[in-house]
């Protein structure tokens, strides 16, 4: 009885509807779509698989994130994942990392870096590239926030 409550619970988890209202997904769709312009904008970035994005697993932020929106396809990773993942290409791949939202000169930013990220002899490397920071503002009209402002960085 408890198995089948676990499974269902599950399954219901799995397949509940995103919350497009949900700071986090905004900020994670607003950043992958600016990301993609730049990518297809040049031709060696191009061949990239810019597309499927693995994302560093953290229950507070991550939790509730699709792992499809539109084109793009999003892989969540433990540390046990991450090893894994690390052992199975063979070689260092890029990490996203999520960053908590924060509140500057009256907006909500939510940041997002990226690593290159890899695992030797039981420990993890990461090796920071470039981000993205995406700003919201308040649309007291909408009675909503709005992502006002998507900015890449790299180093």
């Amino acid at each position: 009885m408890l198995i089948v409550a676990y499974c269902s619970n599950s399954f219901a988890q799995q397949t509940k509807p995103i919350d497009e209202n949900n700071l986090y997904y905004k900020a994670l769709i607003s950043y992958l779509e600016k990301r993609a312009e730049m990518y297809e904008s040049n031709e060696y970035l191009k061949t990239q698989e810019y597309l499927n994005v693995l994302i560093e697993e953290n229950s507070e932020l991550t939790d509730g994130l699709p792992e499809k929106s539109g084109r793009f396809t999003m892989k969540y990773l433990d540390y046990t994942e991450r090893a894994k993942t690390f052992k199975t290409l063979g070689k260092e791949y890029r990490l996203v990392i999520v960053h908590p939202i924060q509140f500057k000169d009256g907006k909500l930013v939510i940041g997002f870096s990226e690593h290159m990220f890899s695992f030797k002899k039981k420990v993890s490397f990461y090796a920071v590239s470039d981000g993205c920071r995406v700003e919201f503002r308040y649309d007291c009209e909408k009675k909503v926030f709005v992502v006002d402002k998507v900015e890449l960085w790299g180093i």
